[in-house]
């Protein structure tokens, strides 16, 4: 469990990856669906779900009930350079090479342009970004 009240003054430990990850807040659209709409996460992230489980039928005395996560992503090497390219279900090998890119479909395009909005450079310096082909 974490402690959000005990912070380590050093701040970053980790180098931050260049490139556009996904927006603080509301991402549940993006895990509603096995596709290439991902949740672009950095070191210090999270996402927290939950879940009504009051219409769930009561458990005979002495049950236990267990839930089953089941995740679809992708990781990245150590210290990759950039955030970029995506990965996507459809590609051939990662990284991906000049013949194949990350789909720009109105669908993907829209998900870049709202999702993808928290850019930082080698720097570490945080800002918002504007979504290829926006």
């Amino acid at each position: 469990t974490f402690d959000y009240y005990q912070v380590e003054a050093e701040g970053d430990r980790w180098p931050v990856t260049p490139g556009r990850y996904t927006r603080l807040g509301e991402v549940g659209s993006l895990l509603a669906a096995i596709d290439d709409l991902h949740v672009v996460m950095r070191h210090g992230d999270e996402v927290e779900m939950t879940f009504d489980a009051d219409d769930l039928p009561a458990l005979p005395t002495g049950w236990s009930r267990s839930v089953f996560l089941y995740l679809d992503g992708y990781g990245t090497p150590a210290n990759p350079p950039s955030v970029e390219p995506l990965p996507f279900h459809a590609m051939s090998t990662y990284p991906y090479g000049e013949e194949e890119s990350y789909p720009l479909d109105a669908r993907h395009q829209r998900y870049l342009r709202e999702f993808n909005t928290r850019s930082y450079d080698s720097d570490h310096t945080s800002g918002e970004a504007a979504a290829p082909g926006a």
